[in-house]
């Protein structure tokens, strides 16, 4: 099991060492000098993902025909990329974390930031929840296919934010109501916001092992 974590995670860092530091430097210094968290949000979300890359690579290179002759199970080779995801989502918030750190000890802290570790753990939650489920379907579907399916449903997710809700919003007039019902979200207290975080996070990670098990499934079942 640790030798199918590290050939994943190896071979992801490799390809994509270059990638990522440019992407923390980049995201760091918006996110710091620019008072916008949404780059640190964005880093947890992206960096879930990044684990389709390796089953993108096991098919290109035939490992997983060369994978049924050692002597692991369908459950070790799906659930070493899980664990892989899982540290890369691990380190996405490490890295949101300090950047916040930096953030306060350099400029301080204001009202860009209020509600930044609840919404952080909403996100970490949303990424486990979005890479347990298109894990299984990659499998299933393929990559491709899986990763377009899940980008159009977070534009989807995004435009409802973004263009719908708000009431400057571009589609503002199309869901009157919905905003209507969604304005007492604004009496909520700081420890319901909290709460609702938490269950999003446990959320995340229940559909995380949810899609493990789905995709070990899916995966014993496929003909090399």
């Amino acid at each position: 099991m640790k030798g199918l974590f590290l050939k994943d995670l190896y071979g992801l860092m490799g390809l994509y060492k270059k990638n990522l530091i440019l992407i923390a430097l980049v995201y760091g210094l918006m996110g710091i000098a620019g008072n916008l968290p949404f780059f640190f949000y964005i880093s947890v979300w992206m960096m879930g993902s990044y684990i389709l890359s390796a089953i993108t690579l096991d098919q290109q290179c035939g490992w997983d025909r060369y994978a049924r002759t050692l002597p692991v199970s369908a459950g070790q080779i799906v659930g070493a990329k899980f664990l892989v995801g899982l540290a890369f989502v691990a380190m996405a918030l490490a890295y949101a974390l300090a950047g916040a750190g930096l953030r306060a000890l350099l400029l301080g802290w204001d009202e860009a930031w209020t509600g930044y570790f609840e919404a952080l753990t909403m996100i970490t939650g949303l990424s486990l929840a979005g890479t347990g489920l298109t894990i299984p379907a990659s499998y299933k579907w393929g990559t491709d296919k899986a990763r377009n399916t899940m980008l159009v449903f977070y534009a989807l997710l995004f435009a409802a934010i973004f263009l719908v809700l708000p009431e400057d919003g571009a589609l503002a007039g199309v869901f009157p109501g919905l905003r209507e019902s969604l304005a007492g979200l604004k009496e909520i207290t700081i420890a319901q916001v909290r709460m609702a975080a938490a269950a999003v996070l446990a959320a995340g990670g229940l559909l995380y092992a949810l899609g493990w098990a789905m995709a070990r499934q899916i995966y014993a079942r496929m003909e090399f």
